[in-house]
């Protein structure tokens, strides 16, 4: 099946469908897009007010793109965590 057969088919589907696969496939794309961003550079935090310093091998070499990606999902997954718990703690105290 060639791509525009498959928009063939699209077509031919309800309105209400086919602005779910469009919703759905606009937030893939846009997630994949960011997630690449994302790993296309690593903020690297400041300890006792002073900037980390890489060592010049580790700074030659580039992240792995998996690498980034599997470090910024961490990253994102954190961030939900601490948002879970703080939402979490703040219904415990009603």
């Amino acid at each position: 099946m060639s791509f525009f057969d498959y928009l063939e088919k699209l077509r031919e589907l309800p309105e209400s469908t086919r602005q779910k696969i469009l919703l759905l496939s606009s937030i893939a794309l846009t997630l994949f897009i960011t997630v690449a961003w994302f790993s296309s550079f690593r903020l690297e935090p400041l300890q006792g007010g002073e900037d980390i310093k890489r060592e010049e091998t580790q700074a030659s070499q580039p992240l792995n793109f998996f690498e980034s990606v599997r470090g910024v999902v961490s990253d994102v997954a954190h961030g939900f965590g601490v948002i879970r718990n703080r939402v979490k703690s703040e219904f415990e105290k009603l």
